[in-house]
């Protein structure tokens, strides 16, 4: 092949294996298929729950048992509910209004539980909402409930002030003594609290 030809060929080659390499560095086999969305998806979704949600979206908020909205443990719950906002309406460190709902252990810990409302005035019993009863053993049984632990207190009983709204699920614990179910403690509960409705009620 004359010169002139073979290096024409040599020109077309070099511009056909640029041609392919820059091909090659716009669609390289690497690149991966693209992600689908529900697979680029990072955020919660009705369709991907949270981690560890034991609820779904539409799931109703929990409720008590209507059969269970007698038993005498719940009326204990009640009844704690209201000694609970007297004592700190009058300044009673000694709780004698929660003395027939508590163990003397429960009356002990009274004071941490009332701790960040005194010197404030509670329009009515504090708000509670049992959701369920548990049975631990035959005289120990646990009632997981809704609380709102911070605004319900006004500043005082003229100045409606409150704080921000809160509502934590707790498990009062109560034991039976003399025949009668008395609140000995409470803690943290893992139910679901919301759109649970608490009950309100002023004096």
């Amino acid at each position: 092949m004359p010169a002139p030809r073979r290096a024409a060929a040599a020109a077309l080659a070099g511009a056909l294996l640029l041609s392919l390499a820059g091909c090659s560095s716009d669609d390289g086999d690497d690149a991966g298929p693209e992600p689908q969305p529900d697979q680029a998806s990072t955020s919660p979704s009705a369709a991907n729950p949270p981690s560890g949600s034991t609820t779904t979206p539409d799931a109703a908020p929990p409720s008590l048992d209507p059969a269970d909205r007698d038993r005498a443990e719940i009326k204990t719950v009640r009844r704690w509910a209201e000694a609970f906002a007297t004592s700190v309406n009058d300044g009673d460190r000694t709780f004698a209004a929660a003395a027939g709902t508590m163990t003397t252990e429960g009356l002990q810990r009274m004071s941490r539980y009332t701790a960040g409302d005194w010197g404030r005035y509670l329009p009515g019993p504090l708000p509670v909402a049992p959701v369920g009863v548990r049975e631990i053993d035959e005289d120990h049984h646990v009632v997981d409930a809704c609380v709102m632990t911070s605004g319900w207190s006004w500043a005082s009983e003229d100045d409606r002030t409150t704080w921000s709204t809160q509502v934590d699920a707790i498990a009062l614990h109560l034991v039976r003594e003399t025949g009668r179910w008395l609140v000995d403690g409470r803690e943290g509960s893992d139910v679901e609290c919301r759109g649970v409705e608490l009950p309100r009620r002023l004096w």
